[in-house]
């Protein structure tokens, strides 16, 4: 039985070359998407019950913060959230009470200022997990490395992989770790074949990691011998540390495997065929282990079909994910599953334990492409996997463009497209993006007058803008914060649309550069003209945003800070959907007020008192 079949993309290629070639880029953009996969397996965390029994210093709790100024967790009663509080007497580690071979690992921590914890896949492999908030270079022993092996006897280190860029949070914010592993392989006679390898590790939804070897355990393991399979182990000697949403995907069978995989390739006649001719003219033929396109030289007008057996070992329903430059198809069993579409298609079905019959056919008519063509697969207790040689998915369909941080503030005009946490896709059409030497950058949404999203590491990627005629929108390259869609001026009660109707209060006159370089942006409220600055703080660590205005603004209003679920935590302090701080100067700190937009979701505003005034605030993630 079908479960789905969804396509990314037209399901038929027009005929405008110009749309062909951009859309063949979309489809490169779009390879990194993850494959559907089965359920997570999740850690209720009502007690320690899936853990081996450990020290006093790992509980349960229902609630983990950090108040302003400290630097230790306080918490209260209830269950969620897993905690280690290490003491002088009290500091064991922790592992699960299972075992796994490959496995994905999606989790949420929490650091307070300066802690240092771990996570040892297999109880071997450390991802580390540190206060590295602001460091410019971080290293293999930061936030998401990948610590070093070591030698107790000689004392010596080597090895260790440091993030690609820095992703990590403020301590006492909540952040997202997810890491996909495959276990060491080992032959009959017990012999290593293969190292463990890190296939992506993800922190705050930046790829830190990607396809990296593992040749042995790194330093603190619970067992010096690599195994095929092992505990998850926490580190519980450093620091406190906390954890929630701890799930994970156990893949016990191993990677499925071809049997008679046979080929045939052959030039097509016309320009509009979309199948393998009947009666087709010369045709090239022969067998391998894996798809690849590299079989033929046919570069245009060619036919390619791929025909061989799927051994199948638990039921259950699978996944398979075709991605082409052209049109291809994909039969299962005799059943056409995938028609001849042009993209990235997807369809699940549900297979019996055995062989199964697998039909691919690619047709490619066009020469200003290179030949494409992907299948991947996943299922019950599999790994999501390519049934494919990697050079018959080429790297890029272009060279990427990015634009890349100065020592001056760098600026950038385009559409912004991002999906508000918990809702629907939102774009930004006046975006303004500003990116700072200190590593820090946001954009600028002159309609409403505020900033919508912040982020760390680099500065744009304007592939999709610059690359053919493009599509006008660039992307942030980072970890990123979503801050606000809602417009700087807020009204006392929310309305439907309030985001549109508030924003019509505002009328942008631009931006100037101050003598930083940095941009100063110009808009009308009311009567009153206004300026709106963002300044970096030390390190990255967040922004200071400085409003002036002259004149009366809008009535019926005030300056919004924020929106969302909003939480005081200490004096002019206040958590913004677990995401962010808002940390106001002492003299505004007794002015902000907290009103109510629906649910619990309230707008932060200050007051605009005066004809003549300003106000100022910190953005702290």
């Amino acid at each position: 039985m079908i479960r789905h079949n969804h396509l990314i993309g037209p399901t038929a290629a027009p005929n405008n070359p110009h749309f062909m070639t951009k859309f063949f880029y979309l489809i490169i953009f779009l390879l990194s998407a993850s494959l559907s996969a089965q359920p997570w397996d999740v850690i209720a965390l009502e007690n320690l019950s899936s853990f081996s029994p450990t020290g006093s210093n790992w509980s349960v709790v229902g609630e983990v913060f950090l108040p302003q100024g400290k630097t230790e967790f306080k918490t209260k009663r209830g269950t969620g959230i897993l905690l280690n509080q290490p003491t002088d007497k009290q500091r064991q580690g922790l592992q699960t009470n299972w075992e796994h071979g490959d496995m994905d690992l999606d989790v949420e921590v929490m650091l307070p200022p300066g802690s240092n914890s771990g996570i040892y896949l297999q109880g071997r492999y450390e991802v580390q997990l540190l206060d590295s908030w602001g460091k410019a270079r971080p290293t293999f022993g930061d936030m998401g490395g990948i610590y070093q092996r070591y030698d107790e006897a000689r004392q010596y280190g080597w090895g260790g992989m440091a993030p690609a860029m820095n992703a990590a949070k403020a301590p006492g914010l909540w952040q997202h770790l997810t890491v996909e592993f495959r276990a060491p392989r080992f032959n009959e006679r017990g012999e290593k074949t293969a190292d463990a390898r890190l296939i992506s590790v993800k922190l705050n939804g930046v790829t830190i990691h990607e396809n990296v070897r593992l040749t042995g355990p790194t330093r603190g393991p619970i067992g010096a011998e690599e195994v095929a399979r092992g505990p998850l182990f926490i580190q519980g000697d450093h620091g406190a540390v906390a954890f929630r949403n701890l799930r994970y995907r156990k893949y016990d069978n191993p990677p499925l495997r071809w049997k008679n995989l046979r080929w045939e390739a052959t030039e097509l006649s016309a320009n509009t065929d979309r199948e393998f001719p009947k009666n087709p003219g010369e045709v090239t033929s022969g067998t391998g282990e894996a798809i690849t396109t590299a079989v033929t030289n046919i570069r245009e007008r060619l036919a390619l079909r791929y025909r061989g057996t799927l051994p199948i070992q638990s039921p259950g329903t699978y996944t398979f994910m075709l991605k082409d430059a052209g049109f291809g198809s994909l039969t299962v069993d005799g059943k056409k599953l995938i028609e001849n579409n042009w993209g990235e298609k997807e369809v699940s079905v549900d297979l019996d334990r055995g062989d199964h019959e697998i039909e691919l056919l690619y047709v490619k008519i066009e020469s200003w492409v290179q030949p494409t063509l992907a299948l991947y697969v996943s299922g019950p207790n599999q790994a999501p996997q390519p049934l494919h040689d990697p050079a018959s998915l080429p790297a890029s369909g272009g060279n990427p463009i990015f634009v890349d941080l100065d020592r001056e503030p760098t600026i950038l005009r385009s559409f912004l497209d991002l999906r508000v946490p918990n809702g629907d896709p939102f774009r930004v059409n006046h975006a303004v993006h500003v990116g700072f030497p200190e590593g820090i950058s946001y954009t600028y949404d002159l309609r409403g007058g505020h900033p919508v999203v912040s982020w760390r590491g680099g500065f744009m990627n304007a592939s999709q803008m610059w690359n053919g005629r493009g599509n006008a929108t660039a992307s942030p390259v980072g970890m990123q914060v979503f801050l606000d869609t809602l417009p700087a001026w807020s009204g006392a009660t929310y309305a439907p649309q309030a985001a549109m109707i508030e924003a019509d209060h505002v009328r942008p006159r631009g931006y100037q550069l101050d003598e930083a370089g940095r941009p100063v942006f110009r808009y009308a409220l009311g009567e009153a003209e206004v300026t709106d600055v963002l300044h970096p703080l030390p390190g990255g660590k967040g922004l200071k945003r400085e409003i002036r205005w002259e004149g009366t603004p809008a009535t019926a209003g005030a300056w919004r800070l924020a929106s969302g679920q909003i939480v005081a935590n200490g004096k002019g302090r206040y958590l913004v959907d677990e995401r962010f701080w808002i940390v106001l100067p002492d003299e505004l700190a007794g002015s902000a007020t907290l009103t109510p937009l629906r649910g619990d979701h309230h707008s932060l505003t200050l007051p605009a008192n005066g004809a003549t005034g300003s106000i100022s605030y910190q953005i702290i993630y």
